[in-house]
């Protein structure tokens, strides 16, 4: 199941407490996935298509509650552009259309906003009508895919009514509203009362918070244990030249003691190698740094012969 699909499964098991809630609920989905019919007479009516069965049956449900009307539902199977069941709710009552603000002109949701929580119940017939949300593992998107900019506005004040950021964008003959902000998401979740997918989001960027962060030590201790083996490799190089050359007896004493450890303890790391003979990082450094000098100036004086 996808996403989008989870989160509008449970948006429309939620029973508003309030008609004005319903109300404004409806006019969103109706403004959303409406589309305006003419049947003749100088007549209008509204067709409501969708795709997710329960909020076909969540619109029937409350046209019921609001206007005590039981609309039928049509089936439609379609084949392209893929295979897909299509539901059909079909209005045709003048006072049902009158009390959602439909006409040749819509009335904007505004006028359905009586409160905070209409504006969340709107917000929530827009998604059920149009809304589509990412799978948080790839990435943090949730969209409204809106036909005109007028109904595009009325999202977008909706949104910043509630202290939600968003962006907008077109895509086709489509204007979208988009949350990519995980902080504006998660809120946007919880106000539309989709608790199950905000626990959800909620776990998944906890986890991959986790991830990210155990990503980020594990690259670093393998850098570190990288740089460690290449110093290492270089130390033993200089130390064997030396050896070759001169033999290591012919170091100074320190010297000496730090190239032999270094030839027994080659994966060690500077602070194990210092820490062996109780002496400190820095010293150890100190002496490795003039055993690589030692060997350069060796090294220079047999190109020089």
């Amino acid at each position: 199941m996808s996403c989008t699909t989870a989160l509008k499964d449970e948006l429309a098991r939620f029973d508003p407490k309030k008609d004005c809630c319903a109300l404004a609920e409806l006019a969103a989905l109706a403004r959303t996935q409406g589309e305006l019919v003419l049947p003749g007479g100088g007549r209008i009516a509204l067709s409501i298509s969708t795709e997710h069965e329960p909020t076909a049956r969540r619109t029937a449900a409350l046209c019921r509650r609001l206007f005590g009307i039981s609309p039928d539902i049509t089936v439609i199977s379609k084949r392209q552009p893929r295979p897909m069941r299509i539901y059909v709710i079909y209005l045709d009552r003048d006072d049902v259309l009158a009390r959602l603000g439909i006409s040749a002109s819509p009335a904007p949701l505004e006028g359905f906003i009586k409160g905070e929580c209409c504006a969340a119940a709107a917000l929530r017939g827009a998604f059920l009508g149009c809304g589509m949300l990412s799978d948080p593992e790839k990435q943090y998107l949730l969209e409204f895919s809106l036909n005109g900019e007028s109904a595009a506005e009325d999202i977008v004040e909706l949104l910043a009514r509630s202290g939600i950021s968003c962006s907008w964008t077109e895509r086709g003959e489509k204007e979208i509203i988009y949350i990519k902000e995980f902080e504006s998401l998660v809120n946007l979740t919880g106000l539309m009362e989709g608790y199950s997918t905000l626990l959800m989001l909620e776990n998944t960027h906890v986890l991959k918070d986790v991830r990210n962060r155990i990503n980020r030590r594990t690259n670093c201790d393998t850098a570190n244990i990288e740089k460690t083996v290449n110093a290492s490799v270089l130390q033993t190089e200089d130390i064997l030249y030396i050896s070759r050359r001169i033999g290591l007896s012919a170091l100074s004493a320190p010297l000496e003691e730090a190239a032999r450890l270094r030839l027994e303890n080659s994966s060690a790391s500077l602070s194990e190698l210092a820490a062996s003979i109780g002496i400190s990082r820095s010293a150890m450094n100190n002496r490795l740094r003039k055993i690589r000098q030692t060997a350069q100036e060796l090294r220079q004086q047999e190109e020089e012969l």
